[in-house]
């Protein structure tokens, strides 16, 4: 039982270090840069990112609970009923963000004090950014269900990869081609589509033989 725990803590741990890694990388690579501006832009625009994530944890909790005790009773259809609620009510949501993106910027300026050009350089980096909001919370979705089903090495690739391409294209606009604050936002918004798009592969791959039959079934 304890190799058992061990096994599902550790990449359950490292994968949930790696998140900050994100936002961490955007200020590193503005750090670089030649106003210190470009910092207080990012961190800005990081807080009101993880404050609206913040906010919708529940996705995770209440999936992985439900996911799990599921799993142990080899009760393969709820298993996939709650994923796909999960994933239609984070969908929802990260839509909903970008609808309601312009009075969420407004109410983020409300409560802080900045320049004009520390507005300026949180706008772009927030308006291209916020498309990562579906992604991003879907992401949570099927982390814990990935979890739940006792699959954490998997949740643990897709934080891996999501980082890497996160280095690789932000580095690549900022530094090749002088993006600036945008590049670490496009950066980070392929890479969040990008961690999606394994994280679907997972999915389907684990029951790449039934989710055909279940969707026929729940269409009756």
């Amino acid at each position: 039982m304890y190799k058992s725990f061990v096994k599902l803590a550790i990449p359950n741990i490292v994968t949930n270090l790696t998140v900050p890694l994100v936002s961490l990388l955007d200020v590193m690579l503005m750090g670089h840069m030649n106003d210190s501006t470009y910092i207080i832009a990012i961190g800005l625009s990081g807080a009101i990112f993880n404050m609206l994530y913040w906010a919708f944890g529940f996705l995770r909790m209440g999936t992985t609970g439900q996911v799990a005790q599921a799993f142990g009773e080899g009760a393969d259809v709820v298993i996939k009923k709650v994923l796909v609620k999960g994933l239609t009510t984070s969908t929802l949501l990260g839509f909903a963000f970008i609808v309601l993106q312009s009075p969420i910027l407004n109410f983020a300026k409300s409560l802080v004090d900045v320049s004009a050009y520390s507005f300026n350089l949180i706008y772009e980096y927030f308006s291209i950014r916020i498309y990562t909001a579906p992604a991003s919370i879907i992401l949570f979705v099927v982390n814990v269900w990935l979890m739940g089903i006792q699959r954490p090495k998997l949740a643990l690739t897709i934080a891996i990869v999501i980082n890497v391409v996160n280095i690789i294209v932000s580095a690549v606009l900022v530094k090749s081609f002088g993006y600036g604050i945008k590049g670490v936002a496009i950066g980070t918004l392929l890479a969040q589509y990008v961690g999606l798009m394994l994280g679907v592969y997972f999915i389907f791959k684990q029951y790449s033989t039934t989710w055909l039959k279940y969707f026929k079934s729940s269409s009756r």
